[in-house]
């Protein structure tokens, strides 16, 4: 069911029907958004109560795709 956006690391995983994804170092909420097809960078700023767009390499990210 999941399918993973990256390049041969697991960054996402399936817990209870969301998604989870871990910040690595460089690591943008367009980008992260990208990653999950009907994802915006403001609904992962909304579903994860991010007032900025300042992330840290291990945050963890709910994705409620």
């Amino acid at each position: 069911m999941a399918t993973n956006p990256s390049k041969g690391s697991s960054k996402s995983v399936v817990s209870s029907g969301e998604k989870k994804y871990v910040v690595q170092r460089g690591d943008s909420l367009w980008k992260i958004a990208r990653k999950f097809p009907g994802v915006s960078a403001e609904n992962l700023k909304v579903w994860n109560d991010i007032s900025g767009t300042k992330l840290k390499p291990g945050m963890t990210l709910v994705i409620a795709n």
